[in-house]
């Protein structure tokens, strides 16, 4: 019998409630909600105890939150028998957003009216017969939701002839063929090259101008800018000299902290949440962030599993038609640094390595840039040389132009790639024109030869 029942008692939904109610936000929704919830919806010992003493707080005027919480069950029987400080902190590590709390709390009680007809069964040895005759009403009442999974998917799922009828729009081109409504990209390159300035003038583009380099702006839409790195006395002036208007809206870590007290971690679901929140108020349709390291605390980059702290929300975001940028540092490598499966859900990958003579500039920076991934496009896009000058009066001028092939050549080799035949797949050329441009730089010393391959010089 208790093996049976905990099949149906679901601790996670409870830990879920108990760690919203220690994270300190409001619960006028939950209690409007659910007016008559009290402590024996909780089969968990600990969550009833946070639950409890959250109701007393309430009734008594005082902040509920974590710290509150612990300060009055420190030392009470009742935490010894919930198992101690260790379980409140176990808990607390269960924050939930009060939507998937509520949800949680729907699941709970439910979970408890099991529990009590199979205790009740338990005692009194009641046939699994009859133990099933009475939970099958709790199974119809959850299957008659007008919520419920199986009615959403059954009005999701239609027929393929159908599909173009059910009216979602395509999604529209922003920026030359890579970049369209919903999408989610990334840019990434080595520190100091000028990731920030890319991304920046793309922004800038976005909101107002008829191209970027070689790109058509082909749709002007409101952009989020987020920034956790630049001072912001910096990134005021770049944007400036760039000419962006007010539909560009700047949400720099400097400022927040400034104006609130408060910091940028976009691990956190509250964070993500208000972000969304901020895009669907002031209809913002492409979100920038600037960069991996900064915005997202707490992560380890290489933990592929780390990364669905983040995918959901991303995921979210495309759902509302809400395309997103993520800037990037390369690793020693050269590839994106971080695990590999952020790529997966992304729709385009831009790298920028090196020009001839040299990366970031005083005042602007030079750059090639180049698709490690692009969905979108119907043809291979070229690689792009590109420079960010800044004028005496802080205008920032950009020019463009098709990248030279040998410095597109000698990337590869830094990327490991020796070979005239493998270097020819990548650049979509020849294997006699990769040696021929290999030559010319191995006369001006860029180059040298190096067994059957090629070598940095």
């Amino acid at each position: 019998m208790e093996a049976l029942k905990s099949n149906y008692v679901k601790p996670e939904s409870e830990s879920a409630i108990a760690g919203w109610l220690l994270s300190g936000e409001d619960k006028g929704k939950l209690k409007k909600a659910f007016p008559d919830i009290t402590g024996a919806w909780f089969c968990t010992a600990g969550a009833r105890l946070i639950f409890e003493t959250s109701r007393a707080l309430t009734a008594e005027g005082q902040n509920v939150n974590g710290l509150t919480i612990a300060e009055r069950v420190a030392g009470t029987p009742a935490l010894v028998e919930a198992g101690g400080p260790a379980a409140l902190a176990h808990i607390n590590g269960s924050w939930s957003v009060a939507e998937s709390a509520a949800s949680s709390l729907r699941a709970a009680y439910g979970h408890r009216r099991v529990s009590e007809i199979l205790t009740t069964a338990a005692n009194r040895g009641t046939g699994a017969g009859d133990i099933i005759q009475q939970l099958k009403p709790l199974a119809e009442e959850e299957g008659q939701k007008p919520d419920g999974l199986f009615e959403a998917f059954s009005a999701g799922a239609v027929p393929f002839p159908l599909l173009k009828q059910i009216g979602i729009p395509p999604r529209r081109k922003i920026v030359g063929e890579w970049f369209c409504e919903s999408d989610l990209s990334f840019v990434f390159a080595p520190r100091g090259l000028g990731k920030t300035w890319f991304s920046l003038g793309l922004a800038s583009a976005i909101v107002g101008k008829e191209s970027f380099g070689p790109w058509k702006v082909h749709d002007h839409a409101p952009v989020l800018y987020v920034d956790g790195e630049m001072p912001l006395e910096s990134l005021e002036q770049r944007i400036a000299g760039m000419g962006a208007d007010d539909s560009l809206t700047v949400l720099s870590h400097e400022s927040l902290f400034h104006t609130t007290g408060k910091v940028l971690n976009l691990t956190v679901p509250e964070a993500q949440d208000a972000i969304t929140r901020l895009c669907l108020r002031d209809g913002i349709k492409v979100v920038m962030l600037d960069n991996i390291s900064c915005l997202f605390s707490g992560m380890k980059e290489n933990g592929a599993d780390e990364w669905e702290m983040v995918l959901p929300w991303l995921l979210s975001l495309r759902r509302h038609r809400i395309a997103v940028i993520i800037v990037a540092h390369a690793g020693r490598n050269g590839l994106m640094r971080g695990t590999s499966r952020r790529e997966d859900a992304a729709f385009s990958v831009i790298r920028l390595d090196e020009t001839g003579d040299g990366g970031e500039l005083k005042n602007g920076a030079a750059f090639i840039s180049r698709f490690t991934k692009d969905r979108n496009s119907r043809t291979e896009q070229a690689p792009i040389e590109w420079s960010f000058t800044t004028g005496a009066d802080g205008h920032v001028t950009v020019s463009t132009k098709e990248a030279d092939g040998a410095a597109v050549l000698i990337e590869w080799v830094r990327d490991g790639l020796t070979g005239a035949k493998e270097i020819a797949a990548e650049m979509g050329i020849s294997p006699g024109t990769v040696s021929k441009m290999a030559k010319r730089a191995i006369e001006a010393g860029r180059l040298k030869k190096e067994g059957r391959g090629y070598a940095i010089a």
